[in-house]
């Protein structure tokens, strides 16, 4: 009968820690949704005004500008032209799919 308590005891914390585990893994999962959520709305906006940012993906830059005018493969890095540069144009780097940066000419 002492045996069966303890046991009772310890399975109860193991129940108690294994959901406050759950609990905490659910909360990380309810912010990290909230973030990409919040940041889907960031680009979205930026996307309905033409414009980008660092971090948007190249379907998100597509949707905001278009089609770019040229396309390279530098290694890791690929790059978006939009425009004519000898009259003015702008150069979009990408890493693993996402806008590292971007340079006017």
């Amino acid at each position: 009968a002492e045996r069966q308590a303890q046991y009772s005891r310890e399975s109860e914390d193991l129940n108690s820690y294994e959901d406050k585990m759950m609990l905490d893994i659910i909360q990380k999962c309810r912010e990290g949704t909230s973030k990409i959520a919040d940041k889907k709305r960031k680009f979205q906006s930026l996307i309905w005004n033409h414009k980008i940012a660092k971090g948007m993906t190249m379907e998100e830059v597509r949707k905001s500008w278009g089609s770019p005018a040229s396309v390279s493969k530098y290694g890791n890095t690929v790059s978006w032209t939009f425009g004519d540069c000898l009259y003015g144009c702008t150069i979009v780097y990408f890493e693993d799919d996402h806008v590292v940066d971007w340079s006017k000419w």
